[in-house]
């Protein structure tokens, strides 16, 4: 097995003001702080694990279990556990350890049963996905993802990112953190690849403008889906040029959330499945009505008031809903009980006043 820290390739961007690093000069209005790694060591070790299994030489308990310690894997399970809570190491490690003794395996998680087959398709063509990674490595499109995101965020925006290749099998990139992951299964050119680092790095920057996470659990739920709302309906509508249609429906499954998680009554179980609901498919319900809520947002008040207050969800949540023609009797409820959440002080950054 190679050393489990070896690193395949590591860009490092620091300060771009002046850098020539990317293909063109950023403009002095967009000081943004960026600070992008690459880490391949998760690409790398899964490989090994097949290729060890491809040999005749499979990997012991102990060494899978190293695997999915390592930093890499541990940022894939917190991204999908936020989905579904049986998405856990223990559950891994057994996902792998099945898949090296070539035993048939199953799960209550949907989630694991698609990593499961896709790494039991996979892991026979280590060889090719060995090729495909180095490749990948040689044309990393970090500088055109970068310049693609200058024009859509405030000049405060942080982007500080450790981009993470590696085998997930079941979604092609997420952001957890200050973490990107790229699942070298799903991603086959540089164009792919610079259309979901360039989305996923927004995230990043967006994020670096919120509050510090609100301690209340439910009232936390809520804040993350109206950041979410924010955030994908402006990477949506900036970077990835889409501009969606949200059904009724999907306005009463974001706004039947709101309520009932801003009223207590769903555990943690609940708001996993949810969550996954909200965002199922290419562009799930979250996603079309945050592409519509920031529509109406930059139409109202224009782009840079938008992006200015990108950090101030519930701000431009309240926003939007004055703006809306037709409203809907949940729409005011949830409008309440965010108001009933802010006279409570419990989080009260996540209510500044908006201008």
């Amino acid at each position: 097995m190679k050393p489990m820290q070896m690193l395949g390739l590591v860009f490092i961007i620091l300060s771009l003001v002046g850098c020539t690093v990317l293909p063109s000069p950023r403009p002095a209005s967009f000081p943004h702080t960026v600070s992008v790694q690459v880490d391949t060591s998760g690409a790398i070790a899964w490989l090994d694990f097949c290729q060890a299994l491809h040999q005749g030489q499979p990997w012991d308990e102990a060494a899978v279990r190293q695997m999915v310690a390592s930093p890499p894997y541990q940022v894939l399970i917190a991204h999908h556990s936020r989905m579904d809570s049986k998405v856990t190491s223990e559950a891994l490690v057994k996902l792998l350890l099945a898949l090296r003794d070539d035993r048939p395996w199953s799960s209550p998680s949907e989630r694991l049963n698609r990593v499961y087959t896709a790494y039991s398709s996979a892991c026979g063509q280590f060889t090719t996905l060995r090729t495909k990674l180095e490749l990948l490595q040689g044309t990393l499109p970090l500088g055109k993802a970068v310049a693609r995101v200058q024009e859509t965020l405030p000049p405060q925006a942080r982007m500080e990112a450790t981009v993470y290749l590696l085998a997930d099998g079941r979604s092609t990139g997420y952001v957890v953190g200050k973490c990107i992951v790229l699942d070298l299964l799903q991603i086959s050119n540089s164009t792919e690849i610079e259309a979901t680092l360039a989305h996923e790095l927004h995230h990043i920057g967006a994020s670096s403008l919120l509050p510090a996470p609100c301690p209340d659990t439910c009232l936390r739920a809520a804040l993350e889906i109206l950041t979410d709302l924010v955030q994908e309906g402006a990477v949506t509508y900036w970077v990835d040029n889409r501009r969606l249609s949200a059904t009724q429906a999907d306005y009463v499954q974001v706004e039947a959330f709101l309520r009932d998680v801003l009223s207590e009554r769903l555990g943690a179980e609940e708001i996993a499945s949810w969550r996954q609901g909200l965002v199922q498919g290419a562009y799930g319900p979250l996603y079309r009505v945050g592409n519509e809520m920031i529509a109406a947002l930059v139409s109202a008040h224009g782009k840079d008031w938008v992006q200015t207050h990108l950090g101030d969800p519930v701000g431009l949540f309240r926003a939007w809903q004055a703006k809306r023609k037709t409203g809907s009797v949940l729409s005011q409820e949830v409008l309440a009980l965010l108001e009933q959440a802010e006279a409570l002080r419990i989080c009260p950054d996540w209510f500044p006043e908006i201008h």
